[in-house]
Parts: C-alpha cells; structure tokens; sequence
C-alpha cells in the first residue's frame, strides 16, 4: 500500500464527526479525506428483493414494458449531447 495513502471505514456521525474504526497508518499533518457510502446492507437483504419484486409485479399488471437496452442508451446519448 502506498505509504501516503490508508483506506479506514468509519461512521459518519448525524451531526457531522467521522469516527475512525481504527487510526489511519500516516504520520501527522494535514490530510484530504474522501467520505463514500457504504451499500448498506439492507439494500441487499430479503426485504429490499421482495419489495423490488412487488414493484416490479405492479408495473408488469399495469403492462409497463421495460426500455430496451439500445433505447435507453439512444437516450442517454441524446442528453449528454444537449
């Protein structure tokens, strides 16, 4: 690992304080943090598919039909060229 770079999880605190699992191996002075979520894990948990599949059911009864692959990127070409 590079020797000016460590890569600690921590919590981030509601009012604002990161606290640190563990103190980060660089020697002391000023450093640049990059604070990036987690994929929490109910995200991942039964309960998230099981809601995703009763979405999902509700728009297939209501006969919403997904885009396709090459229409979705049709449109996204078209706003990045705006």
């Amino acid at each position: 690992m590079n020797p000016l770079k460590s890569i600690i999880e921590g919590t981030l605190q509601p009012d604002g304080p990161l606290v640190l699992d563990e103190a980060p191996n660089l020697p002391p002075g000023r450093v640049k943090v990059v604070v990036r979520g987690n994929v929490s894990d109910k995200a991942l948990s039964p309960e998230f598919f099981q809601m995703m599949e009763e979405i999902w059911s509700a728009q297939q009864s209501r006969g919403h039909v997904p885009q396709s692959a090459d229409a979705l990127e049709t449109e996204r070409r078209n706003f990045l060229d705006k």
